[in-house]
């Protein structure tokens, strides 16, 4: 049984009614055959559309050769019923524009030498794989101005038939596969291509192509675009974050480079000063710990929450220095250096052994342990840790 394919012949159709043809039965969806529908079931990068069958959420439309398929939540309907289909029409006018822009563009790279491999049809950007290598001249600014200016001529978005027969009267940009039957979309004598999917009426409904990035991939290009009211909000998304920079640097929106590559290097210059007073204030404190516990073999300690930052480092730099055990707490978490040329210390032993006692979940090697600590006593733990020196 044919549906009759309403997205083709009246794609700007937002709701009509429909006879129930035949049910299928699953344990939480029905599945609905109509004699006509306005959903596309999706194909060839386009996703499938979205709305309302029979009052409820459609879940998914699928193409079964000529058959259409909708399956929505399991409620009393049969065979005759008649039942109504809404669009979502903001997903579908969605993908309308990217599916025309896409077109369209395909159009222009292939002008340049770049047929297009596949197409990704998404709901932040439409990724278009090009054949060959696409050069700095070229992309983005001179694809956007030909699109852009393609759009604004209004250019008609024609369908047409096709069989084996007659195809020829069409110069279609790629060689189609095997069919009976081709639904060839033209832009007014710009472009031609065999396509499954829905389009707009015109390429000022487009609206605006925006290039966003591109990367190279197999010998190929893939391209990121902005198409449609995707664009226009990326613009939207582009003036907040300028005007929020004018307001935090105080600037003209022309400034904002060079401002920006002055704090830059200004952050370059103190991360370099606050490293090196780190390691002075590692080597202080390393140096106040040894000496509070010289000739004990080890250093335990416990580090408040603000210096967790530094916790890792000053357990490395006294075992180095004391050449001893240093075992470091931060909040919930310990780091064990030792030197292992001067100390025999079994590290993976000494977790596993007082897991339980200590509370202790980590892991490491050549001389460093870090985890988890949830008992941080420094008595138990300095017991701990001779008794392992010991053996």
């Amino acid at each position: 049984m044919e549906t009759q394919k309403l997205y083709y012949s009246r794609p700007y159709l937002r709701e009509t009614r429909a006879t129930v043809l035949d049910i299928r039965k699953e344990k939480d969806a029905l599945g609905l055959l109509l004699n006509q529908t306005i959903f596309y079931p999706g194909g060839g990068g386009q996703p499938a559309d979205r709305g309302l069958l029979a009052g409820k959420e459609l879940r998914t439309v699928r193409a079964e050769k000529e058959e259409i398929w909708h399956w929505i939540p399991p409620q009393e309907v049969n065979p005759g019923d008649e039942v109504n289909l809404k669009l979502n029409w903001d997903w579908r006018y969605y993908q309308m524009q990217q599916h025309t822009g896409q077109h369209l563009l395909s159009s222009v790279l292939h002008r340049h030498h770049l047929p297009t491999v596949s197409v990704h049809l998404g709901e932040e950007y439409t990724l278009i794989e090009v054949e060959g290598a696409v050069t700095d001249e070229l992309f983005p600014a001179q694809v956007e101005q030909e699109a852009n200016a393609l759009i604004r001529q209004a250019l008609p978005v024609r369908q047409h038939w096709a069989t084996p027969q007659d195809i020829d009267r069409f110069p279609l940009r790629r060689p189609p596969g095997a069919y009976e039957k081709l639904r060839v979309i033209e832009i007014d004598q710009t472009d031609y291509a065999a396509c499954g999917g829905i389009h707009l009426q015109n390429t000022a409904e487009i609206g605006l192509i925006k290039a966003l990035g591109r990367e190279k991939i197999r010998g190929h290009a893939r391209l990121k675009f902005a198409i449609g009211d995707r664009a226009y909000a990326y613009f939207g998304e582009i003036h907040h974050l300028t005007r929020e920079i004018r307001k935090l640097l105080k600037i003209h929106h022309s400034e904002a480079i060079r401002r920006i590559e002055g704090l830059l290097d200004d952050l370059a210059e103190a991360r370099g000063q606050n490293k090196k007073l780190l390691a002075e204030i590692i080597e202080y404190q390393a140096l106040q710990l040894l000496n509070r516990d010289k000739n004990s073999g080890m250093v335990v300690y416990k580090l408040g929450p603000e210096e967790m930052g530094r916790a890792s480092l000053l357990a490395r730099r006294i075992a180095e220095k004391g050449c001893c055990l240093a075992f470091i707490m931060a909040e919930e978490r310990f780091f064990l250096a030792w030197p292992q040329e001067q100390i025999r210390f079994n590290g993976h032993l000494f977790i596993k052994e007082c897991a339980q006692k200590l509370g202790l979940q980590g892991g490491g090697g050549q001389g460093f342990l870090q985890g988890k600590i949830a008992h941080d006593d420094v008595k138990i733990i300095r017991r701990c840790l001779q008794d392992h020196l010991s053996r």
